[in-house]
Formats: structure tokens, C-alpha cells, sequence
């Protein structure tokens, strides 16, 4: 997912902008992506300590899906914008309701009910020593280990729907101000220089 910020009605920034040759908007657009892409970061990282409810009801270790992908997010800017790539999977929920479906040959999805499950694959599961087998006419996957009962691993559905999250990521409104606030303060950090300068 890519951020596209938009300072909306923000005529001191946008003066600051327009008053800047090509090199100096583009460090004022890469202090503004870096700027948001921490502020990102932190918002993910802060939302993720207190979301780890599948993994809690299944005696799970949390996969680290979310906290891998905050580590990953990263910025680029030039003189005409900035962008800030978010590379996790689903984020997009932030902004409304996503659609999950089988991946190409495959028929359905297969979703854990059981700790050994959770954040692994069937395959993965498979090479742990584990053996998966469907019951004939049943929406599940079970699995079997060292000759211990059969233990219900996953349950199979065609689709699912992921409701929208707004908690996931900041506001529009705040990664503008974000944005928007950073720029300000480099361009005063700017004029602070160059008075500073002068006066030698």
C-alpha cells in the first residue's frame, strides 16, 4: 500500500512550497515522507501491543505479521511529492472492508483453530512432522502427530471479509498534519540557518 498525502487547504505549506526552487521542494518532500512513515511506525507498533486476540484464544505465539511489516515501511520523495510504502499485507483495511479468496489451484482457504496452525501453512505443518488429512465430506482439516488424537488444525471456507479497522493506521487527516508540520519546521530550521549565517 502507498500513502499519497494530500495537504489540503493548507495555505501556509502550500506558500512555503510554491516558493521553493526543485531541490529545495524535494527536501521538503523528504522531510515530510520521513516524517509520516515514523509516525506510521509508531502508530502500527503501538496498535499491535494490544492486538494479538487470535493467537491469545489459541495459545499461539503471535506471528509478528504487523511488527515485521512497520520495520519494512519505507519512503521516497523528488521535488514534485513523497510517497510511503506500507509493505503489509491487508493494511488496506484501515480504509474499508477487504475481500479474502483462494489463491490460484486452490479451493479454499484454510484458517487455523488449533496453536501448531496459526501462522503456518499445511505445508509448513507437514514438514513439523505432522500428518493433515480432510474427513470425507467435512469443511476441516485435521491433523495427527506421534500417534496422538486426531486434533481439528483448520477450518476451510471459500472467502472471507475482513472488516474495515480504521485503528490500523493514522487518520488522513493526521498523517497530513504530520506532513505538513514537518515541513513548516524545516523550513524555519532553514531561516534560522540563514540569519545565523548572516550575521557572521
Amino acid at each position: 500500500m502507498t500513502l499519497q498525502v494530500d495537504f489540503k487547504s493548507n495555505h501556509v505549506v502550500d506558500a512555503l512550497v510554491n516558493a521553493l526552487g526543485p531541490e529545495d521542494r524535494r527536501a521538503a518532500n523528504s522531510v515530510a515522507a520521513s516524517a509520516i512513515k515514523n509516525a506510521v511506525q509508531r502508530h502500527i507498533r503501538s496498535y499491535m501491543r494490544t492486538k494479538h486476540g487470535t493467537a491469545g484464544r489459541l495459545g499461539a505465539r503471535p506471528t509478528g505479521h504487523y511488527e515485521k511489516g512497520a520495520a519494512a515501511i519505507s519512503w521516497n520523495a523528488d521535488q514534485r511529492g513523497g510517497e510511503v510504502r506500507i509493505p503489509i499485507p491487508g493494511i488496506a483495511r484501515a480504509w474499508g472492508d477487504i475481500s479474502i479468496r483462494p489463491g490460484p489451484g486452490k479451493s479454499a482457504l484454510t484458517l487455523p483453530v488449533a496453536a501448531i496452525a496459526y501462522g503456518r501453512t499445511v505445508a509448513e505443518v507437514r514438514a513439523l512432522g505432522w500428518t493433515v488429512f480432510r474427513p470425507r465430506g467435512k469443511d476441516y482439516l485435521m491433523g495427527a502427530k506421534n500417534g496422538e488424537e486426531n486434533t481439528v488444525l483448520y477450518t476451510l471456507k471459500g472467502g472471507v471479509v475482513q472488516r474495515r479497522d480504521p485503528s490500523l493506521l493514522p487518520t488522513m487527516d493526521e498523517i497530513a498534519d504530520t506532513g505538513a508540520s514537518a515541513i513548516v519546521e524545516h523550513a524555519m530550521r532553514a531561516m534560522a540557518k540563514a540569519r545565523a549565517g548572516g550575521l557572521r
